[in-house]
Parts: structure tokens; C-alpha cells; sequence
């Protein structure tokens, strides 16, 4: 059976229900659980927050009717189910059903932009200097036809810089960066292919006020190239190659994006 915040439920037959219109829609669902359940589960599907000192702690996000996410889970009906009996004077039963009606979301007059940003990206697109290892060239004519260059010789490589900060962050996943720093991915990572993109990075700063300790904005750097990061150019075949050991480790980068367990608005 399906669990909801550490609720298991049952779904009604002929549950959910859609209707839609020109302009909107609302959907239905009704859900069957335990009568001592019943709050925890309501409170799972409208989203919950909590405010102090008029600043907001936490949020969590109210469900979405299933395959039409523009509808939110806005009201929540409870009766009981089974045998009626009384407990200290409150009537109590043996299991709850919910009628949840789903509504399109509503913003208010200026928080469109503050609820819907969640985390922000930017692109940098240029070329580094990377230097040939193991390799000189020679001047070809002139005075100096036939001797080894002394500068260093390298080419310019292609890069772009993903940049993305998570906003409203309670907490730092201070051990997924710590270990994940210099890194590259093991598998597609932001569109990317394996061993394509590196962990170059992240820094964080939250604001302190006389109103309490706002949440974190978390800004990470990845770095794409594109070949493999664990290849060197080999000048001699002119081709990217292997090289053995790896210079960079290779991971799952995608722990640092899991952004539901840490966001708060």
C-alpha cells in the first residue's frame, strides 16, 4: 500500500476524478487510513509551515493531483469510517476517509516570483589554456628553423561553467560538497555525459538579522569539457587518451541537486 509522510492509506474505488474547463480544473481524490492518522495525513497533502517572529521557518509543498501537477491539493474533508465508539467523551472510529479537492494554485499579488524560486542557474561558455605535457615544438623557418621552442606550448580548450545556487536551504549538505569536491560524474549529470563534468567549487552565506537566522543560499560551480576529464591530449597520436590512475575521482554528483529534504520555502 502507498505511505504519505510515514502514513500508510488506501485509495478509494473510482478515485481520482478530474474535471477541467477553459479557464481551470479541479480534481478529487479520496484516500482511506487510520483513524489516529487521520491529521498527519491531511497536514501531508495541504503542506504545512511554520512562521516565527513573522519570518518563515519551513514549508513543504502541498500535493499535486496525479498527472496534472497544476493542480494542488487545496481542501481536505474527514469523516469517519467503521464502528462509532467514544473515548473520554471524544467520538472516535477505526479508519478516516479523506475527500481532498485539488485546486490550480493561487498567487498572491507579488510572491509569485519569491515561492517559485527554488534554485537559480547560469551559463559560462570559454576556453582555458591547457599546456601540452611531454611535448616540444620547433620553429619552422626563419632563423630559428629546426630549434625547440622554450615557451610552453598548449592549446585552448572549450569549458563551460554551470553555476547553480539553491536557495532557502535550513541546512548545508556540508558532507555531500566535502566529499564530492574535485570530483566528476560517474553517470549523465545536468544533460551531461559520464566523466564530462567536474565539481570545481561551492560557497554559502545566510543572513543573521535581530529577526532570527534566515536560511542558506548554496551557489556550486561545475566545470564541462568536452572530453573526458581523466584523458590527457596526447600530442603524439593527436587524440584525448586514458591515463592510469585516474587524476580525478569518480562519483555521484547527484546528491548535491537532492534539494527536496533540504529547501524550506
Amino acid at each position: 500500500m502507498p505511505i504519505l509522510n510515514g502514513v500508510t492509506y488506501t485509495e478509494f474505488k473510482g478515485s481520482p476524478t478530474l474535471s477541467l474547463s477553459n479557464e481551470d480544473g479541479q480534481g478529487t481524490r479520496i484516500l482511506d487510513c487510520a483513524w489516529t492518522d487521520r491529521f498527519t495525513l491531511a497536514e501531508a497533502l495541504l503542506g504545512t509551515y511554520l512562521v516565527v517572529g513573522g519570518i518563515l521557518i519551513s514549508y513543504s509543498y502541498p500535493d499535486t493531483f496525479p498527472g496534472y501537477p497544476t493542480l494542488v491539493a487545496n481542501n481536505v474533508a474527514i469523516a469517519g469510517l467503521g464502528e462509532q465508539s467514544e473515548s473520554v467523551g471524544v467520538t472516535e472510529y477505526p479508519y478516516a476517509r479523506l475527500t481532498i479537492t485539488y485546486k490550480p494554485v493561487e498567487w498572491e499579488d507579488g510572491d509569485e516570483e519569491e515561492e517559485r524560486v527554488l534554485s537559480t542557474e547560469q551559463y559560462d561558455f570559454s576556453v582555458e589554456f591547457m599546456e601540452v605535457p611531454g611535448f616540444s615544438y620547433e620553429w619552422e623557418g626563419g632563423t630559428d628553423d629546426g630549434k625547440v621552442i622554450p615557451q610552453k606550448i598548449g592549446m585552448l580548450v572549450p569549458m563551460i561553467d554551470h553555476t547553480i545556487t539553491r536557495h532557502n536551504l535550513d541546512n548545508l549538505p556540508k558532507a555531500e560538497i566535502s566529499a564530492r569536491l574535485g570530483a566528476t560524474n560517474d553517470d549523465t549529470f545536468l544533460g551531461v555525459g559520464a566523466g564530462m563534468i567536474i565539481f570545481a567549487g561551492a560557497s554559502a552565506q545566510r543572513k543573521i538579522t535581530t529577526r532570527g537566522t534566515k536560511p542558506y543560499e548554496l551557489t556550486m560551480v561545475f566545470k564541462e569539457r568536452p572530453e573526458v576529464w581523466n584523458t590527457m591530449w596526447n600530442q603524439t597520436d593527436r587524440v584525448w587518451q586514458s591515463i592510469d590512475p585516474n587524476l580525478y575521482e569518480i562519483m555521484d554528483l547527484d546528491p548535491l541537486l537532492d534539494s527536496r529534504a533540504e529547501e524550506t520555502t
